[in-house]
């Protein structure tokens, strides 16, 4: 299966939910939530650069945000998830073959 192939390449694994699980699936929907409420009221965009620029000058204070339920800032736990990550593969075509050609 090429999907778990690279998984494996970067050490990881594919998990997937359960149907009708909605607690299993929170996480996407609480973020998509947040997005929904606190930064897309009251903006408009010209365009996708235009939302990007937005949403990147946005990320800042979103992520210095004390989360309630981990008791942690966004940026904070970002640096520990990425003082815990493996490095990327060196040769990055070793991925693709893993891959396979793109349909």
């Amino acid at each position: 299966m090429p999907a778990a192939g690279f998984a494996g390449t970067l050490a990881t694994r594919i998990r997937l939910t359960p149907p009708r699980d909605p607690e299993s699936k929170d996480v996407v929907e609480r973020t998509n939530g947040f997005l929904e409420t606190s930064f897309l009221p009251g903006r408009t965009f010209t365009g996708p650069e235009d939302f990007n620029t937005q949403l990147t000058g946005w990320l800042p204070i979103a992520n210095d945000r004390l989360v309630r339920a981990t008791g942690a800032r966004p940026r904070e736990a970002l640096a520990v998830d990425l003082a815990a990550m493996t490095a990327l593969p060196a040769h990055p075509l070793i991925c693709l073959a893993v891959l396979g050609p793109s349909v």
